[in-house]
């Protein structure tokens, strides 16, 4: 195996031999050398021998273990006169120690005789000394091993309360999973430590001595090959994590803690920059920068394989397939130089400043910690195969020729080699001594164990940068979010515990002295003090505060704000004439409420994404609330929650973060909604606070970044879309706000932003028929726009990709001019140049690129290739992003739908589990999208309503082949009426004018076959056109039955029955038609019965439901409807008793400004009560033609901004 293996055999095979130089080896010649290897057997303590530290020298035949005599300075080995070879009796040599002592023999090695001449000359023996390893004490190993495994069973329990708790708000904050592999690399770490114990030897129980290694030669091997992978690699797994936590968050609150005031003097900052140290923060800087790097490089590589590959691809494709020809090709080229111009112009533009919508992600923080253990991972890869660690048997020799007589020890630097006993010889009248010590150590073959020195410097570089990072950052953070202070003391006990245990350890090393034990023990203690503080100041914190009972999801942030700090060197400024004037309390209060705001936006993101909505919520409330200062601000007009005198005395950093905090805030309103259906509206709200607070703030004109603005421009945009802001017919509101968005972001130079407002503008003037000014303002896009650079940016500001999406709707405007075979080469730009360059876990980017496609392909009897399209990029990304997370998406509710229309468009025969689908569809509420999901895609291009009509349209025609039953086949042509009418009052004003020709183009050709096929089938249907108005069917049956007034409770029952579908259609005429006895109702007078005044003064009056029942049949007679149709109707009187009781515990509530503004609600089809957003107001940015309340009060639905 090795090339002292022989040489271990003869020991082992030798040991508890004690010989001497046999006969015929005295008094021969030259030519007869004889080595005569006499071992060694070492014996624990007796308590007879008390002298330590000596060496003793007994005969051969004292087989005693107790020494008989002093080998001392006075001993001599007599050489005969005729100058033959002394006869040399073996020596047992006895060393000595605390806790045992061993026995050697020495022998010739030896002898040589010449002859010189008459006489000869005989050259002295040589005296070796061999002695075997000391072993461990008899109970050091059990107890050793013994806490170990209490330490690491410690640590798992942990592990485990952190993996139950990882729920908890508090842990979620500290991505648990990341902390339990922390515990798992110390634990492991830990564990090997037992490795240490590579030299335990067998106790005699018969002979009360140690007299056998435990271990074998190749047991000993394993160890020395699995120490430094086992101990070094978590170790430095652990040192990775710390060194990624502490980036992440130094990164994450990089805006909290660079705040900075225009007014702040130049020579301050300089003297505070270098009383806290230049050089740290120089390290600190780029440590960050190249953390960063790493981090991102995998982005860098996935978007450098992704280039190549494509251009690879289109290469090939055009060779083979000759797609591409000479012109395409220069102009790609043309357009790529010019792009590359474009986009290093806007780069040079850009200004680099931290955004607080920086996430890092635990795939990001996770491929660092990769990254940083390559190096390690590679060594020990190494250190395993090429070429192994083994143990071997180190031999040093020492010659003296004078009269010599020590006793020495020695102990190598790695824990569990143990050491040599060293003893030397004495001999005079010109004998030689030779001293020769051995010991066994882990190494390759190729030398020194140079692999242990580098991997033992590869786990210090982590700890080293974590303490450059952690030192003194963040200081005055929330410990539930800052792990800095919590790994700086980490750090502290760990340079505590090697300045006590290194210089030790190093002396015993030096000093060659030998006490297993004590080496293994330091060592062990070393490896604590890397594992087992981050456990106890980082986790154990955290695991401790979700397990208690009081403990609350949510960080204290109002308390942490006000909190007082120490003044700084940035909290004394001079004045005019230069002298220092103290502590600048406003320019402190200043920096305090910025690092609130961000410390509350950093957070409320985090809880954002996690879910936590209601916190993220309440966290920018306590934020906002740092600046309500005025005592007067109750009886003053307020705006957005702050007076004039507030907003007048907002510095530059505080109109920052207003408006991000209520921007943020009126992001998690409308994308999440909170489980309330005035999300929508309260985010709207946010929004427009946000607009007016910052035209009415005086350090407007000073903000540099104004890039803070621009999600509210998209925000806005996407109510608008929504029907969630009502503007006038010649959407003047829409198109201020998208040309105020393509000038703000032109003077910002960020192509980021400058192409989603140019992309919004371009949507404003296409909704508007003017077609080609659209495709004109879109090559603006095209020559700046680059998927592969702008797409994450713009996705990561807005929630998805609005400027890629316009390539998806230039087709449609192209279809609308009748250039089709423009409008199909952008549908195959899009499929093949940008959609596999998106991000899949964006689903609603996805979905609305697709959509326009779709729009274009189905009508052509492209349905299965749409379907293909849709499942792979929208559908299989929607299943293994959301659905395995417990996630859903916006856009979700048309899946379904679109998917069977797209099936049975395909092959209506063949239409798998159609008896399922059909009792699927009949429900009411089935394939029924939200309110506000309907009005952006009805805009965009195809209403959901009309993709679900037609699915019962198909489905009513394939049930009528297969001659299935009367009733579905009725009820399903009733609700696809319903559902086009829904989708044609949106598509057409009021003058029944279509204003939106792309989705008329998809719902005119449906409702038309529904009519016709009702017509066949003898279903009556009540249209919108038997009414005075378009408000739906309530008002178009109210305006033959006098209505005038509601019932509150029976007015909340008609609402959410009006917002679902035709199947509610009886019971809801029918209910609407009882309403016809409250005040002023023609027919009232005769049967109604007064209640008495209600509040304010306002006569609230219930009918009297039977005579209600009377009249209402009286006046149903009058109108020409089927027998069937009518019984149906009157059907649903029986159920109007409770609506009437229920009202009246509810009318008490009611003012007459409440009531008016319901009414309003359902007869005129306005906003439901409240007052108006901008009333008292004078914000520049809304339109005169605005209504007092912008806002309808629709059925909400989650967006993503």
């Amino acid at each position: 195996m090795r090339s002292d293996e022989n040489s271990r055999k003869d020991l082992l095979e030798q040991r508890n031999y004690h010989a001497t130089p046999s006969d015929e080896s005295v008094g021969k010649g030259s030519d007869s050398p004889e080595h005569h290897k006499i071992s060694m057997t070492s014996y624990y303590k007796s308590p007879l021998h008390k002298d330590e530290g000596k060496i003793r020298a007994m005969s051969p035949s004292d087989t005693s273990d107790t020494p008989n005599n002093d080998f001392s300075e006075h001993d001599q080995i007599a050489t005969p006169d005729n100058g033959s070879i002394p006869v040399v009796p073996a020596v047992r040599i006895l060393a000595m120690e605390d806790d045992y002592w061993s026995v050697a023999n020495a022998y010739v090695s030896e002898a040589q005789s010449t002859s010189v001449g008459s006489s000869s000359a005989v050259q002295p023996p040589v005296w070796q000394v061999e002695t075997d390893p000391l072993c461990h004490s008899k109970a050091f190993p059990g107890i050793f091993v013994f806490l170990l495994s209490l330490i690491v069973f410690f640590r798992m329990i942990m592990c485990a309360l952190l993996i139950r708790h990882r729920k908890h708000g508090n842990l979620q904050l500290a991505q648990p999973a990341v902390l339990a592999v922390l515990l798992l690399a110390g634990s492991v770490s830990i564990g090997g430590c037992a490795l240490l114990l590579v030299h335990t030897c067998d106790y005699d129980t018969e002979e009360d001595d140690y007299t056998t290694m435990a271990l074998n030669n190749q047991a000993a091997d394993i160890f020395c090959l699995l120490r430094d992978p086992i101990i070094l690699t978590p170790l430095t797994l652990a040192g990775c994590i710390l060194l990624g936590r502490v980036w992440r968050i130094v990164l994450l609150l990089t805006p909290i803690l660079q705040v900075h005031d225009d007014d702040e003097d130049y020579g301050q900052a300089m003297c505070g920059c270098l009383c806290g140290g230049r050089l740290g923060q120089r390290l600190k800087r780029h440590i960050m920068t190249g953390l960063t790097y790493l981090a991102d490089i995998h982005g860098i590589l996935g978007h450098y394989c992704r280039h190549h590959f494509r251009d690879a691809m289109r290469t090939l494709m055009g060779a083979i397939l000759c797609l591409r020809g000479r012109r395409d090709m220069d102009h790609s080229h043309h357009h790529h130089h010019h792009h590359n111009n474009t986009s290093h112009n806007c780069r040079q533009r850009r200004k680099m400043a931290a955004s607080i919508r920086r996430k890092v992600p635990v795939q990001q923080l996770l491929w660092l910690i990769f990254v940083l253990m390559i190096p390690q991972l590679l060594l020990q890869l190494c250190n395993l195969v090429v070429p192994p660690m083994q143990e071997h048997l180190q031999v040093d020799q020492q010659q003296q020729t004078t009269y010599v007589s020590t006793t020495q020890t020695s102990s190598s630097a790695y824990p569990h080699e143990d050491a040599q006993l060293q003893s030397t010889m004495t001999a005079t009248n010109g004998f030689t001594v030779t001293v020769q010590t051995e010991q066994w150590e882990c190494r390759t073959n190729m030398g020194s164990p140079w692999p242990t020195y580098l991997g033992i410097f590869f786990t210090i570089i982590p700890y080293m940068a974590t303490a450059i990072l952690a030192w003194n950052s963040a200081a005055d953070l929330p410990k539930i979010f800052d792990e800095a202070n919590a790994t700086t003391r980490s750090l502290k006990v760990l340079m505590l515990a090697v300045t006590i245990i290194v210089p030790p350890r190093i002396t015993i090393a030096v000093t060659s002295s030998n006490n297993p034990d004590v080496t293994v023990y330091l060592t062990t203690m070393l490896v604590f003090a890397l594992a087992m503080p981050p456990c106890w100041f980082v986790v154990y914190p955290k695991i401790w505060k979700a397990l208690q009972e009081d403990s609350r999801d949510r960080v204290a942030i109002r308390r942490l704000l006000l909190r007082k700090k120490q003044p700084s060197m940035r909290d004394y400024s001079a004045s005019h004439d230069g002298t220092t004037t103290g502590h600048n309390t406003t320019h402190n209060n200043h920096n305090n409420n910025s690092n609130s705001a961000k410390l509350a936006l950093t957070i409320g993101k985090m809880y954002e994404e996690m879910g936590l909505h209601s916190q993220s919520l309440t966290l920018f409330d306590d934020a906002l609330a740092v600046w309500q200062v005025d005592p007067m601000r109750d009886k003053k007009e307020q705006v957005g929650g702050f007076t004039k005198d507030e907003i007048d005395a907002f510095s530059v950093s505080d109109l920052e973060c207003v408006v991000q905090l209520l921007i943020s805030k009126g992001r998690v309103h409308g994308t999440f909604n909170v489980g309330d259906k005035s999300g929508p509206k309260a985010a709207a709200q946010a929004w427009l606070d946000a607009l007016e607070i910052y035209e009415l703030a005086p350090a407007r004109s000073f903000v540099k970044d104004r890039s803070m603005l621009f999600p509210t421009f998209s925000g806005l945009f996407v109510f608008l879309k929504g029907g969630k802001i009502q503007d006038d017919d010649k959407s003047t509101f829409e198109q201020n706000l998208a040309k105020k968005f393509v000038r703000e972001t032109k003077l910002q130079g960020d192509p980021v932003h400058y192409t989603r407002a140019v992309a919004m503008l371009c949507e404003v003037k296409a909704r508007l028929g003017r077609y080609k000014v659209a495709l004109e303002s879109f090559e603006i896009l095209k020559q700046i726009y680059d998927p592969e650079e702008h797409s994450a940016g713009i996705s990561e500001a807005y929630g998805t990709d609005r400027s890629a999406q316009a390539y998806s709707q230039c087709a449609l405007w192209h279809m609308q001019l009748g250039q089709e075979d423009k409008a199909l080469e952008a549908c195959n730009y899009v499929l093949n140049e940008i959609m596999f360059l998106m991000d899949p876990k964006n689903v609603l980017n996805m979905c609305e690129m697709l959509l326009p496609i779709l729009r274009i392909y189905v009508p052509r009897g492209d349905e299965k290739r749409m379907r293909s399209l849709f499942k792979k990029y929208v559908i299989d990304n929607y299943e293994k992003h959301f659905v395995k997370h417990d996630k859903t998406s916006p856009c979700s509710p048309v899946f379904k739908p679109l998917m069977l229309l797209l099936d049975i468009r395909h092959d209506p025969s063949n239409f798998k589990d159609f008896e399922d689908i059909v009792e699927w569809l009949i429900e009411e509420e089935n394939g029924v999208v939200p309110d506000f999901l309907d009005s952006v895609y009805t805009k965009l291009c195809w209403s959901p309503n009309t993709m679900t009509a037609e699915l019962c349209l198909r489905v009513a025609e394939q049930l009528i082949a297969r001659h299935g039953d009367v009733g579905d086949t009725e009820a399903l042509i009733l609700k696809g009426l319903e559902l086009c009418q829904k989708a044609d009052k949106k598509i057409k004003d009021k003058n029944n004018t279509v204003k939106l020709p792309i989705a008329h183009g998809m719902n005119d050709p449906v409702f038309s076959e529904l009519k016709v096929l009702a017509v066949t089938q003898n279903i009556q249907w009540l249209s919108e056109e038997d009414g005075h108005n378009s408000t739906g069917l309530a008002s178009s049956l109210g305006s033959k039955l006098d209505l005038k007034n509601l019932p509150h409770a029976y007015k909340k029952n008609l609402r959410s029955s009006e917002g679902g579908s035709s199947s509610n259609l009886s019971p809801l005429l029918a209910r609407t038609s009882l309403v016809s006895f409250a005040t002023g109702s023609k027919s009232a007078d005769s049967s109604r019965g007064s209640r008495g005044s209600r509040g304010n003064d306002v006569n609230m009056t219930i009918p009297d439901t039977t005579n209600a029942r009377n009249v209402l049949r009286s006046q149903l007679s009058e109108i020409s409807l089927d027998s069937k149709f009518r019984s149906r109707i009157e059907s649903g009187f029986d159920d109007i008793d409770e609506f009437a009781e229920e009202d009246e515990g509810e009318s008490d509530r009611l003012t007459e400004k409440d009531r008016k503004a319901n009414l309003a609600s359902l007869v005129e089809g306005e906003s439901k009560g409240g007052d108006s957003l901008s009333k008292g107001k004078t914000t520049p940015t809304v339109p005169p033609g605005a209504t007092d309340d912008p806002f309808a009060d629709d059925e909400e639905s989650p967006i993503m901004f």
